[in-house]
């Protein structure tokens, strides 16, 4: 689905090395069990974004197959530091949830 590439970041992933496949809801403490096998709810991610994601469960965080989603329609990168942030023609409601992928991801 990724073609090899990570589902957050999209860093290309060598597969041979530091895959992770991540519980978009986590399966820890036993949150979220009736995700540990579904497939929408697994996702292909390097491991910097699976140690930085964590456990945490981010009720606005976006969902890397959510319908219409693109990476230009959500963020912008800033051209002086390389920074990411929203997208600054989003709603306030859409805003948060950048702003909430932003912070949970890094």
């Amino acid at each position: 689905m990724t073609q090899g590439h990570c589902a957050y970041c999209d860093t290309l992933i060598d597969l041979g090395l530091a895959e992770s496949i991540d519980h978009f809801r986590p399966k820890a403490c036993g949150r979220f069990p009736q995700g540990a096998f579904d497939w929408a709810n697994l996702f292909l991610a390097c491991a910097t974004c699976q140690r930085q994601k964590g456990d945490q469960d981010e009720p606005a965080l976006l969902k890397p197959d959510e319908a219409g989603y693109s990476f230009e329609a959500w963020f912008t990168v800033r051209a002086k530091d390389g920074a990411l942030e929203p997208r600054a023609d989003l709603s306030g409601a859409d805003r948060k949830r950048a702003e909430a992928t932003i912070r949970v991801l890094g």
